[in-house]
């Protein structure tokens, strides 16, 4: 399904635009941001950080409904500390090198994805760049796919 271009595009692999209008194809709030990282990534006027930061939300749009339903104001970092402390009660479809299919794997990409590193004011606190933020884009896509399709889940 083809996505109304909105300007113009820096060039994206076919199938990375492909992977991204699937993920984006749903009515929902991981899709707007999906979108609008999107567009902050790849348009003529990209913007590396708001593309970051939408690619986080698109994430815990989709996640926070699995991880942690009933914490209040959840964010990433909930999710990533709840997979840490109760990562034995998921499992991800992948066997892995364990072939436990161990939910590790996608906490370090997690833990990639998170924070994004212009996030707090402290001294480590830098602009990402454009290529980081691009990446940080696919791998959201990437996440979001992957709990649609129920990919991550309770053992």
């Amino acid at each position: 399904m083809a996505t109304k271009e909105q300007g113009l595009q820096r060039r994206v692999d076919p199938t990375a635009q492909e992977n991204f209008s699937s993920a984006s194809s749903p009515a929902d709030l991981a899709s707007e941001e999906l979108k609008q990282a999107w567009d902050r990534a790849f348009s003529r006027d990209p913007d590396a950080s708001d593309a970051w930061d939408h690619a986080i939300k698109a994430v815990e749009a989709v996640l926070i409904p699995v991880i942690v339903p009933k914490q209040e104001k959840s964010q990433l970092g909930h999710v990533v500390g709840s997979l840490k402390s109760q990562g034995e009660r998921w499992q991800f479809v992948l066997p892995g090198v364990g072939m436990d299919n161990s939910i590790q794997p996608v906490l370090q990409i997690l833990g990639i994805l998170w924070p994004n590193p212009d996030r707090h004011a402290n001294e480590g606190r830098r602009k990402p760049t454009l290529a980081e933020a691009q990446a940080a884009v696919h791998l959201a896509v990437t996440v979001v796919q992957w709990t649609r399709a129920d990919a991550i889940e309770l053992r």
